[in-house]
């Protein structure tokens, strides 16, 4: 019998021990239910291992692709990791961006584009990920596109990008380095 349920990726331990490879990486979704308490913590898995079903302890799959997480997204501008180092080829989807990034010293990277990012987007490839379209400033907060977008990451204004600096946002590979 094959028992299917939910994830366990809200359950620290549960995630160390079958997912160790994910120790470090940032968590892309916050598994929060509506009561901030955490969600997708496995257990449906739990439930059927306390009646003695047993857990596969083969490989598990974990999400761990990269949707995104830099303010531009998994658009290939250049990425470097914290040696200055150039480690892969940035035209790849998401998960093969990952692999990469996983692989690098603290497992942190940082994505460096110039000024003329404007340019350059619309002739970007549009990938799951990737920024797809830039906004006029302002457009976001001016109800001229609806700013409840669920996937702001397919979209670069500069106002996101002046927010993620000013904040010191390294968890999103944010740094002020503009050429020209």
């Amino acid at each position: 019998m094959i028992l299917a349920t939910g994830d366990y990726s809200g359950d620290a331990n549960m995630l160390h021990y079958y997912c160790p490879e994910t120790d470090g990486v940032m968590a892309i979704f916050s598994s929060r239910d509506i009561n901030n308490a955490a969600a997708n913590t496995g257990d449906g898995h739990k439930m059927g291992m306390w009646i003695g079903a047993a857990m596969e302890r083969t490989p598990h799959a974990p999400m761990v692709h990269n949707m995104g997480s830099a303010a531009m997204g998994n658009t290939p501008f250049l990425w470097v990791n914290t040696k200055g180092e150039r480690f892969m080829n940035e035209s790849v989807p998401g998960q093969q961006q990952e692999d990469q990034v996983e692989q690098q010293p603290g497992k942190i990277c940082w994505q460096i584009w110039d000024g003329n990012w404007r340019d350059q987007i619309p002739m970007m490839p549009a990938e799951h990920g990737c920024c797809c379209y830039v906004l006029p400033d302002g457009a976001i907060n001016d109800g001229t596109v609806n700013n409840t977008l669920t996937h702001k990451d397919n979209y670069a204004f500069q106002e996101q990008i002046d927010d993620a600096i000013a904040a010191g946002d390294e968890r999103r590979g944010c740094v002020s380095i503009v050429a020209g």
